[in-house]
């Protein structure tokens, strides 16, 4: 475990399986998305290849087994998860959640959300889950031309808030969008909400709870 470094002036959230304990959905939906053309995942898929936006979900799902695939399948397959995943999930946040927003904003830090999931779902489950303005930025899948593992969504979050990578804490659950975090120079904390510490191990930081996240944030930002 390392460490955070320089002054903490923004937490930018990935939204699945961090804020919202949606992932089970997500990733039911693409299961029963895959099944209707004949391709059998696990949760487990999915969980691994998180914080991709759709397209590269579907990507590599189809290269994994040696499926060609056009551009119309993308769209198709991403347009049957997102409509099975509305008819499964409610949106809520994680217990805690509430608590640790309300922390970070009585320390006047910048928030924001950067998560690959397609527009219209991330904005529908914030406006139900958060107060208006609650959030400085919102990014999506959509937004970029580059899921995580690339830093484009992380370095675009930034740039809106203004605010140099050393600022800026991410906190993620999954490892593309651990990857992602580490290439845009942020210091990055996971959860261990979907996936066990040794798929998170590239993180500054692991924690495993959201009472345990929100202590370190406070303590931390209370140091500087």
């Amino acid at each position: 475990m390392r460490e955070m470094r320089g002054e903490i002036r923004a937490v930018i959230f990935d939204m699945d399986g961090v804020l919202t304990d949606s992932m089970p959905a997500h990733a039911l939906a693409w299961q029963r998305a895959f099944e209707e053309i004949g391709i059998r995942i696990e949760p487990m898929d999915i969980y691994l290849l998180e914080g991709s936006n759709h397209s590269g979900i579907v990507e590599a799902i189809l290269k994994r087994y040696n499926r060609e695939y056009s551009e119309e399948l993308k769209t198709e397959l991403s347009r049957r998860k997102i409509q099975i995943f509305n008819t499964l999930y409610k949106p809520s946040t994680y217990r805690g959640v509430k608590k640790l927003i309300a922390m970070l904003k009585s320390k006047n830090l910048k928030l924001a959300v950067a998560s690959g999931s397609n527009q219209a779902t991330v904005h529908q489950i914030i406006e139900r889950c958060f107060e208006p303005g609650t959030f400085k930025t919102i990014l999506t899948g959509d937004d970029i031309e580059n899921g995580k593992p690339a830093p484009e969504i992380y370095q675009k979050a930034i740039s809106r808030l203004r605010l140099t990578p050393r600022e800026c804490i991410v906190i993620e659950n999954a490892p593309r969008g651990i990857a992602a975090a580490k290439k845009a120079g942020c210091t990055c904390i996971a959860i261990t909400t979907t996936l066990p510490p040794q798929h998170l191990k590239d993180a500054d930081i692991i924690v495993k709870s959201h009472e345990e996240l929100y202590r370190h944030l406070r303590e931390s930002i209370d140091q500087d």
